[in-house]
Parts: structure tokens; C-alpha cells; sequence
């Protein structure tokens, strides 16, 4: 009984601290159909709330951009996705240390698109 209580939460634990480190050295490619894009706030407006680039995709699941932002707001980044790659199949680079219960993919770099244009 232990370990069905135990295990997960230190997986948990350890997804949560570790991944991030982890997924930015170690990365696959993917193809995937990128939806949309748009901005999530996660918590309430408080000094603890994260904001951050979501995207959809119905062939990989949800994606959050964790690639370079070139001093560009969250909300500059989600339309610039929208305008450049939304709606087409792209080629990216996802984080290997994905959640298990969750189809969730940390995407670091996406062919075609361009913080520039």
C-alpha cells in the first residue's frame, strides 16, 4: 500500500524538478499538426502564477514552447505561431521526459518558424 502512494508521488516529484534539465539536453523529433496557439495563465494573479505559450495539436496532444523567446512576450510568441505554422505540419524538437499520464510534450524548436519575421 506504501508504494502505490509513494512511487508516484516521487516520480512526480522528480518529473517536476528534474524534467526541465533534462528535456533541454535531450531532445527527439516529432511531426506534428500544430492547431493553434494562445496563452495560458496557470494559478491565480499573484506573485506564484505562471504564463506561458500552450499549443494545440490533435496528433501530438497539448505542447507548451519552451524555445528561445529573443526578448519577445508570451503573447507576441503565441501570435507569431499562429501566423507562421498554425494549421500546418511541422516538423519540431520535443522534450524525450515526457509526463506518462498526461499527453503533455515540452517543445523546444520548431522548423519554419521564425522569431525574426
Amino acid at each position: 500500500m506504501v508504494l502505490v502512494i509513494f512511487v508516484p508521488l516521487i516520480y512526480s516529484l522528480l518529473w517536476y524538478f528534474v524534467s526541465p534539465w533534462v528535456n533541454a539536453f535531450w531532445q527527439k523529433d516529432m511531426q506534428c499538426t500544430i492547431e493553434r496557439a494562445m496563452v495560458h495563465d496557470s494559478g491565480t494573479k499573484s506573485y506564484n502564477s505562471n504564463e506561458y505559450v500552450w499549443m494545440k495539436s490533435f496528433d501530438c496532444g497539448d505542447m507548451k514552447y519552451n524555445g528561445p523567446r529573443r526578448g519577445l512576450s508570451n503573447q507576441e510568441i503565441k501570435d507569431k505561431l499562429n501566423e507562421q505554422v498554425a494549421g500546418r505540419k511541422v516538423h519540431l524538437r520535443a522534450g524525450v521526459w515526457n509526463f506518462p499520464i498526461r499527453d503533455f510534450v515540452h517543445v523546444y524548436e520548431i522548423e519554419g518558424f521564425d522569431l525574426g519575421r
